[in-house]
């Protein structure tokens, strides 16, 4: 089989942006045509105040996408149009079940160009949804906005911002895991493992900058204000939607979609096929074999459905790496080289890291939430916005993601499945940098580098800075 390695530039990606526009996203269509989507976006939160939103949106007039010229347009109106029919569905108590053909059937349309679900996804609102105020200052947190956001609130932009810097910063991640690839073709180790701790660092970073959505984003705001509206209509029954959404002008069949989910980032994704993780479907621990001893057909995997909510361009280019990935396999060809294998294993314990984070989150953020009575609930529910997915739940009850997953088992699974790619090395005996009389520190050494859980006396030895295993 030809081994070709993709230029980015194929699929519309650069090494400074990676996934994100190489410019900002258009704030504005300005063909007057497509005026009435932006006057409603101009007075947006104003509408969902005064309790006017869909019956604004239903003396919306049909409008075609056939003037949408440039990529940035149609990135514009799928934002915009996803935006609109997430509060249509959402915004009062008792969820709708129809979405008007004013936006259903651009939404489809514009949807299906952009080779993407018509629902709210990640790329809306991480993508395709900020500004950089100050153009000739660097971009970082303190430069960067958001172009909408359904409550109108700073934790809103703030949850959206995190993930569209994480884009930014972990742009270097793309051509560093095409040049390894590169190197491991080549056999070319000493490029292979300064690529990998590069890679490491950028995955640490990333984690860095995740870690720092509690400044700004309350977990209260987000769980019961914000959450709601990133629900898709897929797995919905308990909010209301037991069979989704029928798209009027498309057709009168249900439609279901899960709703936006950082599982939905292609950065994410590419991480995952750079270390070869394996993710399987929730509850499945490994893919049993037949009497043949061949792997049983796998089921589709969350991971493997989100794809189908990303841009065309960016599931083609995770399509075409996992045709070439050789990164892990060529850490387990020389699992007698400690560089190798320990510039892999920090990779893998860097991602396995924000996975850690992740679940923190989660805890803080939804979990915690969701066992607290809502005080506004009692007399504000009768009258409020469906609360969908923010809702109390009781201990023996089992949180749904965005998506509708079941949260915790289905974070805790990846987490493990990330944890179980490390490397145990081959290697045999081994020189050690540390004193010979520091035996203390050089089994601390040997324990993180095969990665044991304790040190056996029985199985290892030290003389003189030389640590061996007995076989």
């Amino acid at each position: 089989m030809e081994i070709r390695i993709p230029r980015l530039e194929e699929y519309g990606l650069s090494e400074k942006m990676g996934f994100l526009p190489d410019k900002e996203p258009l704030a504005r269509l300005t063909k007057k045509y497509y005026e009435p989507w932006e006057k409603i976006m101009d007075h947006y939160n104003d509408y969902i105040l005064m309790g006017r939103f869909r019956r604004v949106i239903d003396e919306l007039p049909i409008l075609s996408v056939e003037y949408l010229d440039s990529l940035k347009e149609k990135q514009r109106s799928y934002l915009i149009l996803s935006f609109m029919a997430h509060s249509y569905v959402w915004i009062e108590k008792k969820p709708s079940d129809r979405l008007p053909a004013s936006i259903a059937k651009p939404w489809v349309q514009v949807s299906e160009i952009l080779e993407i679900r018509p629902v709210i996804s990640y790329a809306a609102v991480c993508l395709w949804n900020w500004r950089h105020p100050f153009p000739n200052e660097p971009i970082d947190l303190s430069n960067l906005t958001t172009l909408h956001t359904f409550s109108g609130t700073k934790d809103e932009s703030w949850f959206y911002l995190i993930s569209t810097f994480i884009e930014i910063e972990g742009a270097p991640c793309l051509q560093i895991i095409l040049d390894t690839i590169s190197a491991a073709y080549a056999r070319d180790k000493n490029t292979y493992v300064y690529n990998m701790k590069r890679l490491s660092f950028y995955i640490e970073k990333i984690t860095e900058i995740f870690c720092r959505i509690y400044e700004k984003c309350d977990p209260y705001i987000f769980y019961w204000k914000i959450r709601p509206y990133l629900s898709g209509w897929k797995n919905m029954a308990d909010t209301g939607l037991p069979k989704g959404v029928i798209y009027e002008g498309c057709s009168e069949d249900y439609r279901q979609y899960s709703g936006g989910s950082n599982g939905q980032s292609a950065l994410i994704h590419l991480l995952d096929i750079a270390l070869g993780v394996d993710h399987r479907p929730t509850g499945i621990l490994f893919y049993r074999t037949n009497a043949c001893n061949t792997p049983v057909q796998k089921k589709c995997n969350f991971f493997q459905e989100m794809r189908e909510y990303m841009p065309g361009s960016h599931r083609r280019f995770l399509e075409h790496l996992e045709k070439i990935m050789n990164i892990r396999q060529f850490s387990l060809d020389n699992s007698n080289d400690l560089d190798v294998v320990s510039a892999y294993n920090a990779c893998v314990t860097s991602l396995k890291t924000l996975r850690d984070k992740h679940l923190q989150v989660v805890s803080r953020y939804i979990i915690i939430q969701s066992k607290i009575e809502n005080f506004e609930n009692k007399d504000y529910k009768k009258n409020s916005m469906n609360i969908g997915l923010a809702q109390h739940v009781n201990e023996k009850e089992n949180l749904k993601g965005t998506g509708g997953t079941n949260l915790i088992s289905f974070l805790k699974q990846f987490r493990d499945e990330t944890t179980s790619c490390i490397i145990k090395s081959t290697i045999k005996p081994m020189s050690l940098l540390e004193s010979s009389s520091n035996n203390r520190a050089i089994k601390m050494n040997l324990r993180n580098i095969f990665c044991l859980a304790e040190w056996n006396d029985n199985e290892w030895g030290c003389i003189g800075g030389l640590c061996y295993r007995f076989y």
